[in-house]
This record gives structure tokens, C-alpha cells and sequence, in this order.
């Protein structure tokens, strides 16, 4: 809070260093104070160095190739490799090791971390209330650990499905050992791992795709179907971004027009600003935001093309391949997607399906 003219105060931090930790280690601490943007801003730094032992048991944990942070997609696969050592000059007796995934929220309720019922592991290791725990009779190295010796247990498990609900969830992932004995010595240890903190990024997604008719069936194209060599035939292009979580900022989707295709307007947008540029013979949707609550919007602009005869029996292009770029602001991620090229095999139009090959004049 406050801190008055001439006077001090003092700030204790206890802890202890994670179990891979040894060495000199320096540690900094500053003091400042909050601007109006509530940014930091350090007027003092002090550091000091001391030196870390290494520990008798060493953990590590690696999530996804990770080891310090993961941010990943709702309904992805998650692996966990769980590493230990002993690396003392005497056996460890009676160890005892537990996963632990803790939410960051303590509003969260449940087992809203991952999706347990598709956990499996190489051990033998059963889920228990976001712990899973492994002992001499699940790991037989467990009951004795000779010096170096060293041995792991591989995870799988799914994250949480989009339809779970939670939003903006992050948990941390450590391990925690218990060590019966050292030696001949009981000593009851408890000792953790550097913990790895996940988060889930937002499930968002874009659609790009032509029709030449809604779903009941009527046209929103114009021009011969299937098309044909030197006339023109007109396509709705719809572009549609959906999401269920997070808040998105910055969103764009571009993507240039094909060699035969032509800009046709008739553009209709129910949320940000849709703009073709003539130079490029690029079309670009761009959006400010995507509040938490606005699951979805879409865009929509019509393009014409004139096959050749170089495409003659062969699926006209329409629409080049689409980048959607999106930040999600709630997990602080960069979203990039690309969708394919658009042609006129329409395989997603009931009613022009089958009626994408271009014919030469007759």
C-alpha cells in the first residue's frame, strides 16, 4: 500500500526451490510503484546470490514438450512425461510420487482441469480428485531407488471439451514426491517439481466456403451451372467465425480472388468491415472485437468468374486460400488459421454438388 516519508517495511517470502533446481541462483527484487495505466514501475532493484544444494530425489515434468508453460486448445491431447532420479549417495526407501493439477481459480469446482475419463498412463496410476498418485505397488523402483538411478511414467490425457463450459481456465501441473528413508535415516520428505501452468486457448475457428444456393434451395448465384468456357457465372462467398470462449481482438481474414475471378460486391457484413482492394485482388474482412459473449459472425460477397478453356473438365478456381488471424485476449494467444482454395466443386451446396466441372461452349 502506503509507504510514508522516512519510514521502512519489510516483506517475507517463504517457499522452497523446486527439486531440478541447484547451483547459484540469483534472485532480484524491486521496488516502485503503479502508474495510472496500472503498469509497474521499478525506481529500486536489489540481487542477491545463494547457493541451492542439490536435492536427493529429482523431479521433472514436461507437458507437450513444455516445461515452464503450454497453452493449448479445448479437446487436445495432452502428454505428460513425469521424470525422476535419485541423486543421492543412498538409496530412497519408500517413495511415494503424486501428479498434481491444480486450477488457478478457487471458484472452479470439480475436476475442471482435464477430461479424467480419457486418462491413461504407463504405470498404473488412478485419478483422484486432480491427483494421480504412483507408489512401490504401481512402479516396483519406487519401493527402492538405488543412487542414479533414474526412471518415468508417460501420460495421456484429454483437455477439456469446448462443451464443458469453462471459460478462461488455467491450472498449474507439478509433482510432489514423498521419501520414506534415506539411507537408514526416516525422514518423511516432501520435495516438488518446477510446476508447469496451462491455459486453454479459445476453440475459435473460421468457414470459408462458396454456394450457389441457400439450404431450402434457392439461388444466390447467377450464370450457367455447371459453368462454362467464356461466360460468367456468379458465387456467394460466405466467411463465418464462430467461437464459444475468450474475448478476441484484431481479427482478419484475406484472401486474394482466382486468375478468372472478378469482384462482384453485394457485400453483406453484420459485424466489422469487409473492403476489396483492386490493386492486390485481395478481399479483406476486418474485425476490433469479439466480445466473450458474441459467439458468432459472418460476412458474405459475391464473385463472378469466366472460365478459359484451360479449364475445360476441370474444377474452376474461385477464391484463393483464406488466413484468419485473431489475439486472444483472455490467454494472451496469437490465433492463426488458413482454409484451402474455393472452386466450384460445391460439395457443401446440396444443390449444385456434382455440377463443378467446367464445359466448353457447345
Amino acid at each position: 500500500g502506503n509507504l510514508g516519508a522516512g519510514s521502512s517495511t519489510e516483506v517475507e517470502v517463504v517457499g522452497s526451490f523446486s527439486t531440478n533446481i541447484s547451483g547459484d541462483i540469483l534472485v532480484n527484487a524491486e521496488t516502485g510503484r503503479k502508474n495510472v495505466s496500472d503498469l509497474f514501475l521499478p525506481a529500486e532493484k536489489s540481487e542477491a546470490t545463494t547457493t541451492v544444494l542439490a536435492g536427493d530425489l529429482s523431479l521433472r515434468l514436461v507437458a507437450n514438450g513444455e516445461d515452464t508453460e503450454l497453452k493449448t486448445a479445448y479437446g487436445s491431447l495432452l502428454r505428460f512425461a513425469v521424470r525422476y532420479e535419485n541423486t543421492s549417495t543412498e538409496d530412497l526407501d519408500d517413495v511415494t510420487l503424486r501428479l498434481i493439477l491444480e486450477p488457478e481459480d478457487t471458484k472452479c469446482s470439480g475436476l475442471c482441469t482435464v477430461d479424467w475419463k480419457t486418462y491413461s498412463d504407463t504405470a498404473t496410476g488412478t485419478p483422484r480428485a486432480n491427483v494421480v498418485q504412483w507408489d512401490g505397488d504401481d512402479v516396483a523402483g519406487l519401493s527402492r531407488l538405488i543412487p542414479r538411478e533414474e526412471g518415468g511414467i508417460d501420460i495421456s490425457v484429454d483437455a477439456l471439451p469446448v462443451d464443458d463450459g469453462v471459460s478462461g481456465l488455467a491450472f498449474r501441473a507439478y509433482l510432489e514426491a514423498h521419501v520414506g528413508k534415506i539411507g537408514n535415516t526416516v525422514v518423511n520428505r516432501v520435495v516438488k517439481s518446477s510446476p508447469i501452468r496451462i491455459r486453454y486457448v479459445s476453440d475459435a475457428s473460421f468457414l470459408s466456403e462458396a454456394r450457389y444456393f441457400l439450404d431450402e434451395g434457392a439461388p444466390v448465384g447467377s450464370g450457367p451451372l455447371p459453368p462454362i468456357v467464356n461466360e460468367k457465372t456468379t458465387y456467394r462467398i460466405e466467411w463465418v467465425i464462430s467461437k464459444s470462449f475468450h474475448d478476441l481482438t484484431d481479427l482478419k481474414i484475406h484472401a486474394p480472388l482466382s486468375k478468372i475471378g472478378a469482384w462482384a460486391g453485394d457485400t453483406n457484413v453484420n459485424a466489422g468491415v469487409l473492403q476489396y482492394d483492386d490493386t492486390t485482388r485481395e478481399v479483406t474482412w476486418s474485425l476490433n472485437r469479439m466480445p466473450e459473449d458474441v459467439s458468432e459472425v459472418r460476412a458474405t460477397f459475391d464473385v463472378t468468374i469466366t472460365p478459359s478453356s484451360a479449364d475445360v473438365n476441370r474444377f474452376a478456381k474461385i477464391l484463393g486460400e483464406a488466413r484468419f488471424e485473431a489475439k486472444d485476449t483472455t490467454s494472451d494467444y496469437s490465433i492463426i488459421q488458413i482454409q484451402p482454395e474455393i472452386t466450384s466443386d460445391l460439395h457443401n451446396d446440396d444443390y449444385a454438388d456434382g455440377k463443378g466441372v467446367v464445359r466448353d461452349q457447345e
